[in-house]
């Protein structure tokens, strides 16, 4: 049965009605709930969770999800979805957890399916945190090629691997790729002391594609997958501005805490910002630049090798109003967009 509302929109700021909206379209599933997400935590699952309360038709939930940096991420989640079966052994749940990136590099969107229904979907962070996002229905007629080439393509990939039925395999290769990280990581801070750099730590902070990471939250990062974030980057026009719908990416060096921070202006011109004295005293100045991919990259690899960064373009200072508290935040963001679409 074909949906009466065929476009969602989540607001900023609004969290308890984009909630009752993504729960009220997932609580009229048929037969079964398939969801595929990047960015998944175990506070996620509350959502589906209340879905199911209200929803006695879905017998079968597959989710299909990027699998996590850590083994220690790895045991949590399962221990988290052990439990979510447990109070739902009626249901089939299977989860699949994508261990290359390349799987999924050549799609972007999330997606939810259910009986002749698929919708281009949201990260369930955007939601927990309020963010603006456009859930929308994807057209009926082409409801097999999306299911199959957006999900079941993924699903069936030999580096997809199901958590319960192949634990080992999966804990193999997220182990691997934390020790190719930490790896190197050991390796650049090798070279940095040889050449008699302090040893620096680069932590990662973004909002792309409904996935927000915070520099509190202490994500390490190296220069190479540091310039592959770059280029998801998404470009913005006006009206994305005007409606708080934006990416951004940005590296924080904890050992000088000089951060950069990226924007992607339109499909061809890339913005970078420097703070000046970041902080909770930060005064609003910072410097600014505009340049193409191949510039930023240039000048995204001196920042990790701690050389001269701002060299390859030309530079200027420009002031944003302060930072405002927490409840003043809605209406600073709308200030510093407009500040953003003013610069050049």
């Amino acid at each position: 049965m074909l949906p009466s509302i065929t476009i969602i929109e989540l607001r900023d700021g609004e969290k308890p009605a984009n909630k009752q909206k993504v729960l009220e379209l997932l609580s009229h599933a048929e037969e079964f709930i398939w969801i595929s997400n990047w960015f998944f935590q175990p506070k996620h699952l509350a959502i589906l969770r209340d879905s199911l309360k209200e929803n006695s038709t879905v017998s079968e939930i597959r989710l299909l999800l990027d699998a996590p940096r850590s083994v220690n991420d790895l045991k949590e989640l399962k221990k988290t979805f052990e439990s979510f079966q447990k109070e739902f052994n009626k249901i089939s749940i299977k989860i699949k957890f994508i261990t290359r990136s390349k799987i999924k590099s050549s799609i972007h969107d999330r997606f939810y399916y259910t009986k002749d229904q698929a919708w281009n979907f949201i990260e369930f962070d955007s939601l927990l945190r309020g963010q603006r996002a456009t859930i929308s229905f994807l057209n009926p007629k082409e409801f097999e090629k999306n299911i199959n080439q957006d999900f079941l393509k993924r699903w069936v990939n030999e580096k997809t691997y199901d958590l319960f039925d192949q634990w080992r395999e999966l804990y193999d290769e997220v182990k691997i790729r934390q020790e190719n990280l930490e790896k190197r990581h050991q390796e650049n801070t090798t070279e940095r002391l040889s050449k008699g750099k302090q040893n620096s730590t680069f932590y990662i902070y973004k909002s792309i594609g409904g996935i927000t990471v915070e520099s509190k939250d202490e994500i390490l990062i190296e220069v190479d997958d540091a310039i592959d974030e770059l280029k998801t980057l998404e470009s913005t026009i006006s009206k994305n501005w005007e409606e708080g719908i934006f990416s951004y990416v940005g590296f924080c060096n904890m050992s000088t805490n000089e951060s950069l921070q990226f924007l992607r202006k339109s499909d061809t011109e890339w913005y970078a910002e420097v703070p000046i004295d970041d902080g909770k005293d930060w005064n609003g100045y910072a410097y600014k630049t505009f340049g193409t991919l191949e510039e930023m990259i240039k000048t995204l690899e001196s920042f990790f090798a701690e050389e001269p960064f701002r060299e390859f373009l030309p530079w200027k200072i420009t002031r944003f109003d302060k930072w405002m508290s927490d409840e003043q935040k809605r209406m600073d963001e709308k200030k510093r967009m407009k500040n953003f679409s003013d610069l050049k």
